[in-house]
Order: C-alpha cells, then sequence, then structure tokens
C-alpha cells in the first residue's frame, strides 16, 4: 500500500494494570518526514496511603519506511527514535497520627532527543521531593486532657401575668447560680488558648534540574531517576562550551495562625529558599532569601 494514502494508523493494546498506545501517522506533503509516536502509562497502588505511577512516551521518523509502512509496523520497527522522555511520581501519604498528616511526594522527569544533524544527544532531568506535616495543636492537647460537653438545658419559659409560675422561677434561678458557682480547672484555660491556634503546616521541597549536551552512548538507570549524581558518559568533541547546566534548589516554610476572636484572625508565614546554578561555563553562583509575613 501506498504510504501517502494512508491518513492515520492506530495500533492499541490494553490490560487492567497497564495500556500501550501506538499512534499517531498523520497524512503530510510528500518532502515532509513521516513520524510516530508512542505512549505507555503504569500506575500501580500498592496501598491506599502509597501510589506510583510512570509513563514513557517516544518519537520517531519512519523516512526509510516511505511506502512500506505496513512492513515496519508488522516487524515492530519504530524506526530512527529522535526523542523519548521518561516520567515516574510515588505518593505517599501515611495515616500515623490523628494530630500529623504527613505526606511526600517524588517526582522524576527525563527527556533524550536527537536531530540527527549533530553527533550525540542532548539530556535533561528534573527531580523534585516534597514532604509537608500537618499538626493540630488542639488535637495534641486532646490526647491528655478533653474537656466534658457542656449539656444544653431547656430554657424556662416566661411566665406571664401568673404568680404561680413566678414562684416557680425562683427555685431554678438558684440551682443556676449554684451551678454556676465551680472550681476553676486550668487545663480548660490551656484546652481554650490552643483550640484557638490555627493547624501547624510545614513543609520541604528539594528541586534539582540538569542538562547535558551531545553526550554518546547510553543514559544509566541511576541518572534519568536520580539515584546517580553523575551520567559517566563522553560528551562529543563539537559540544564545545556548551556542555549543560545544574540548578539545584531547597525551599522551606511553616505556616499557622491564632484567633484573636471571632472575627479577627492573625496568620503568620516563614519561608526560605537555598538556590546554587552552575552554568554551561562552569561559573556557580549561590543565593537565599527570606520571607517574614
Amino acid at each position: 500500500a501506498d504510504y501517502d494514502e494512508l491518513d492515520n494508523i492506530r495500533v492499541a493494546y490494553q490490560t487492567p494494570k497497564w495500556k500501550k498506545l501506538c499512534s499517531v501517522i498523520q497524512k503530510k506533503p510528500r518532502q515532509e518526514l513521516k513520524q510516530i509516536a508512542f505512549d505507555l502509562n503504569l500506575d500501580y497502588k500498592l496501598t491506599n496511603t502509597f501510589a506510583s505511577k510512570y509513563s514513557w512516551s517516544g518519537q520517531s521518523n519512519l523516512n526509510d519506511y516511505r511506502g512500506y509502512i505496513l512492513t515496519a509496523l508488522k516487524e515492530f520497527d519504530p524506526g530512527i527514535v529522535t526523542q523519548t522522555s521518561e516520567s515516574f511520581n510515588t505518593t505517599y501519604n501515611p495515616a500515623i497520627f490523628k494530630w500529623m498528616k504527613p505526606s511526600f511526594n517524588y517526582t522524576a522527569n527525563f527527556r533524550w532527543s536527537d536531530d540527527l544533524t549533530r553527533e550525540g544527544q542532548n539530556i535533561s532531568t528534573q527531580l523534585r521531593f516534597g514532604s509537608n506535616f500537618t499538626i493540630t495543636p488542639v488535637q495534641m492537647i486532646e490526647l491528655i486532657y478533653k474537656p466534658k460537653s457542656a449539656k444544653k438545658t431547656s430554657s424556662a419559659n416566661r411566665s406571664r401575668g401568673r404568680s404561680r409560675n413566678r414562684s416557680r422561677s425562683q427555685p431554678e434561678k438558684k440551682k443556676e447560680e449554684t451551678k454556676v458557682k465551680t472550681t476553676f480547672n486550668p487545663l480548660n484555660a490551656v484546652h481554650g488558648f490552643f483550640k484557638r491556634i490555627n493547624p501547624v503546616s510545614l513543609s520541604y521541597t528539594e528541586t534539582l534540574n540538569r542538562s547535558a549536551n551531545q553526550i554518546i552512548g547510553d543514559v544509566p538507570t541511576g541518572y534519568k531517576f536520580g539515584w546517580l549524581p553523575y551520567h559517566d558518559l563522553e560528551q562529543s568533541s563539537e559540544v564545545g562550551s556548551n556542555l549543560g547546566s545544574w540548578d539545584h534548589k531547597r525551599d522551606a516554610s511553616i505556616r499557622s495562625g491564632i484567633k484573636l476572636s471571632r472575627s479577627i484572625t492573625v496568620s503568620t508565614n516563614f519561608s526560605q529558599n537555598f538556590s546554587t546554578t552552575r552554568s554551561n561555563t562552569g561559573l556557580e553562583q549561590m543565593s537565599m532569601t527570606r520571607d517574614y509575613v
């Protein structure tokens, strides 16, 4: 079959755990390169609090298979791969205590590209780790002491024009006065103070962006997903001084507040950022910022 007569070819395979999609070959003018794209998604939930997701996508040109696209599909030959991307994401939200709710997230993104005009390929990775702890002070205090809820008492009906109802209301007032005269409990005051404090949020985020130009060889898996600091691969002599870049950022913050009254609330926030940037020329710059609110 003539390739230019095919508008679209889609091959799909799906299971409950993962699905693979091979698409899309679109009809273009004869002078342009034909391309095919691949997508792979994998989701896995180990427990209710731990989940992972992996995705892979690639792109290749089929210029060598012009007019023989069915042969390429039959042999599962993608042609010349020009670009691939991989992504891995993991979330963990453990339920440790009622008064503390932590959450963790790790994301790794990798990209590989080849323009087919120069020696070597360009790669880039983005690694991000995030954590958050939410602490509720009043729930911590209630582990030690929790005041008893006040019982709701029905209000006495107002008497109008009857002396008998007035005489009944007098002993009820005396009983209420005796109930009011209770001993002072300092734990009630402590509980009331911590009840005014808003939940405390602690967060820490670390991000690493790095790239390398015109490398030669297969990239190690550990470098793609973050447990290897260097790729240990040679770079083409054509790369010159533009070897790549490196950027590392660390952010930490704490947020809370206190209720002075029903209509007045004071919010507080403190954040700090450390940044280290290494340019393609080898120059390294460091900066730090702090915010108070």
